[in-house]
């Protein structure tokens, strides 16, 4: 999960730690080379940052992450999931 700096734009820079700009598809490729399995990739997921923002009772939070509808609109954060295939050993007779 990250911010996504296909709709954060200028924003993105505002912390001293995003100096490699990202989106959802920049992650997956990079998780895909290193042999990870994509599972789930949203482009859209979180709102940008939560810092300085009013608190929400976790009621509200649970509610948004359970409306995907709501994440297309509010979210500017990524999120991908991705598994490292477990490899085969040889079977023993």
């Amino acid at each position: 999960m990250g911010p996504n700096i296909k709709y954060t734009g200028g924003r993105y820079w505002d912390f001293w730690d995003h100096y490699l700009p990202l989106t959802e598809s920049s992650l997956s490729e990079g998780l895909v080379v290193r042999g990870f399995e994509i599972e789930q990739c949203h482009a859209r997921f979180l709102p940008y940052t939560m810092v300085g923002a009013r608190q929400y009772p976790l009621w509200c939070i649970a509610a948004y992450l359970c409306v995907p509808l709501l994440w297309r609109w509010k979210g500017e954060q990524f999120l991908v999931v991705g598994r490292k295939p477990v490899k085969s050993r040889p079977v023993s007779v």
